[in-house]
């Protein structure tokens, strides 16, 4: 199993609860989309502006004001929303140029994990949150 930061499970899953709320007139509240996915409220906070600064979200200030998606669901990416928290997780470039090469023992399995590293980031880049907010109202219940 993939390991990912708390930073990117919080960002998915506000972008998942706004999803959830896209096309509604108002804006979802901070505190909304905090207690609904259990996100701590002062984390979320800078999390959210690190969404709206790279064009995922927009907000809207005052009394009404919260946060709501920049674009449909559909043309968000798993992938966009881990960018904008965490660059450097889904640019293996940037994270092996500051790595030493490996020594011939090692190369035939440097060149496997970067091959792994960019199959994860293509699918992060083809998943999107309209898709996943179909997998998440369409999921079957099973009774025992």
């Amino acid at each position: 199993m993939i390991s990912v930061s708390a930073r990117v499970q919080y960002a998915c899953l506000a972008v998942l609860e706004l999803a959830k709320h896209a096309g509604s007139p108002r804006p979802t509240r901070i505190e909304e989309i905090a207690a609904e996915q259990g996100i701590p409220k002062q984390f979320l906070v800078h999390i959210l502006l690190q969404l709206k600064q790279k064009g995922i979200l927009a907000s809207a200030r005052g009394v009404g004001g919260g946060y709501a998606l920049a674009k449909a669901p559909s043309e968000i990416t798993v992938g966009d929303v881990v960018r904008a928290v965490e660059p450097t997780l889904t640019t293996p470039e940037t994270r092996s140029n500051a790595q030493i090469e490996p020594d011939e023992a090692n190369a035939v399995f440097f060149s496997l994990w970067r091959k792994v590293e960019q199959q994860a980031v293509d699918v992060l880049d083809k998943v999107t949150f309209d898709e996943l907010l179909h997998r998440l109202t369409n999921t079957p219940e099973y009774i025992i």
